[in-house]
């Protein structure tokens, strides 16, 4: 296998989680406020995701294209910071039960 192939590969299954380990690790160490940390992780992701489309229009759409396997690794990169944007999601939301609302009751239609 080549070794810009492995490079890829380890990029698409290690790059997700190494980033949510560095976002944890921030987090835990309260060195940023979760709601800060997700706009830089939202904005990454959505980086990542336009620039990945730009390069795969760049490339053709040719898969020996180098630049093709670039683009692809920047959406993959991109999918995979939706985790750390789920989990910091729930760490920044206000408590459930302060958000409460009523639940849905026909009888009080009557």
């Amino acid at each position: 296998m080549n070794s810009s192939k492995v490079a890829l590969v380890l990029v698409w299954l290690l790059g997700p989680f190494v980033i949510w380990a560095a976002v944890l690790a921030i987090v835990k160490r309260k060195l940023f406020e979760p709601h800060s940390i997700l706009r830089v992780v939202k904005a990454g992701r959505w980086f990542l995701w336009l620039a990945g489309i730009a390069l795969l229009c760049a490339s053709g759409f040719n898969p020996h294209n180098l630049i093709w396997k670039y683009g692809w690794s920047a959406i993959v990169l991109s999918l995979g910071l939706s985790f750390s944007e789920s989990w910091l999601k729930r760490q920044s939301a206000p408590d459930a039960s302060a958000m409460a609302t009523p639940s849905w009751n026909p009888d009080k239609w009557t």
